[in-house]
């Protein structure tokens, strides 16, 4: 679940290249990437090249092209680093865990989301925290370190249910599934699954998909 930028964008945004063709080629984020180097070349505005490059790493995840997600997605996140704003720092870190996690770095995925975790709670960020304890608990899981995604799961279910963001709830859901099922308690697994099914079908958003 990629977080977007909700404030200052560069011109040419993925939402007006990108579009919604899922079978998109490269030309258009190589279109986005000349106009961000145009814009940065001349005006220096390293804000400006810090959400352009998220951007670009957005498009390229949505290509499928990981590595190049990767790329632009990392050095974004060092001019959120250089510009000391911990809100981008924090959703780069989350969308490049997210990355480690689709290519099995369960390790640097738990890393990165840890760290965001930390950020989101200096600023008291209940709801990101708890998209971030899913995060984690998603590589602890696939570590095989099921008592502490448990534990990080049901921590964060009340505040994305409370909150209203059911997209992440069903992953949050899936995921308790999916940690129910490896404990052997198939009726709680069933449960899960079946609740976040429901959202699933309500929100019709791919990222609720169960596992």
């Amino acid at each position: 679940m990629r977080q977007a930028d909700s404030a200052k964008k560069p011109l040419g945004t993925k939402e007006k290249f990108y579009g919604t063709n899922s079978k998109t080629t490269v030309a258009k984020p190589l279109y986005l990437c000349s106009i961000y180097s145009a814009q940065t070349e001349t005006t220096g505005d390293r804000e400006r090249l810090m959400y352009s490059l998220n951007n670009l790493g957005g498009i390229y995840l949505m290509a499928k092209q990981t590595e190049k997600a990767r790329k632009y997605t990392q050095r974004s996140l060092q001019l959120a680093r250089e510009l000391n704003d911990s809100i981008r720092i924090a959703t780069r870190l989350g969308a490049l865990g997210e990355m480690e996690q689709s290519d099995g770095n369960y390790a640097q995925a738990l890393k990165y989301a840890h760290e965001a975790f930390t950020l989101d709670s200096l600023r008291g960020d209940r709801m990101k925290m708890a998209v971030r304890q899913v995060q984690m608990a998603n590589a602890l899981a696939k570590m095989g370190d099921m008592k502490q995604a448990d534990a990080l799961l049901k921590a964060a279910n009340p505040v994305l249910s409370g909150g209203g963001n059911l997209v992440s709830l069903a992953i949050c859901l899936n995921q308790q599934g999916y940690v129910a099922y490896c404990n052997g308690l198939w009726k709680q697994a069933a449960d899960y699954y079946a609740r976040a099914y429901h959202i699933y079908n309500k929100t019709g958003d791919r990222h609720s998909k169960l596992t």
